[in-house]
């Protein structure tokens, strides 16, 4: 909350993940889709040319290499502030 230029902490009351439909939310299953070796070249060349930070692209190598995905690893990534997810 923000009063007059000040950042002040408030407990939220409710939850807004509620108010989203459960059609949005994917369905839990099992996928069976495999990348072929040109696929993967082309989303490795891809990923190394983005602008983006290197630990990003080293990150998607990752999940590349693991066959994961961020949920799958909690604690894996940091967002820089302290906190974990």
């Amino acid at each position: 909350m923000v009063k007059a230029g000040i950042l002040q902490e408030a407990l939220v009351t409710i939850n807004p993940a509620v108010i989203v439909a459960t059609r949005f939310i994917g369905k839990a299953r099992q996928r069976f889709r495999v990348l072929s070796p040109k696929e993967i070249r082309l989303y490795l060349r891809t990923v190394y040319q983005l602008n983006i930070r290197r630990q990003f692209k080293l990150a998607l190598h990752i999940i590349l290499l693991t066959l994961s995905r961020k949920s799958a690893g909690p604690g894996i990534y940091q967002s820089g502030t302290g906190t974990e997810g």
